[in-house]
């Protein structure tokens, strides 16, 4: 694993994977049979209600239903790290099989299946 791989995996892009991994898995232990959709919601209204952002909120559940994708846990952090970063969409792009395979395990390692 290359420097550039481990900062990943240890900062930003992994870090995401795992909060949303973590806030995934409390959510559906809180509300057992809510759907992925329920579940990303009531995540995102989490995140940016505690940090006071609303508009980054409207713009991940606009990145989550413009994508053709379903919506999961890998989904999700994806959204939220475009969003987060968006000054950055080239970079984002040039990472983004490495960085999701990144975001893929460090969900899984948490027990949730990221898709």
């Amino acid at each position: 694993m290359g420097l550039g791989t481990w900062l990943a995996r240890k900062g930003n892009v992994g870090g995401t994977a795992r909060a949303v991994a973590n806030g995934w898995k409390v959510i559906i232990q809180n509300n057992p049979g809510s759907s992925n959709e329920q579940i990303a919601e009531t995540y995102i209204g989490i995140r940016y209600g505690a940090t006071g952002e609303p508009h980054l909120a409207e713009q991940v559940l606009k990145e989550l239903n413009d994508e053709d994708s379903k919506i999961n846990p890998l989904n999700l952090a994806w959204a939220i790290l475009s969003v987060e970063n968006s000054e950055e969409s080239g970079t984002l792009l040039e990472h983004y099989v490495v960085w999701r395979k990144i975001m893929r395990e460090e969900i899984e390692k948490l027990g949730v299946k990221a898709e």
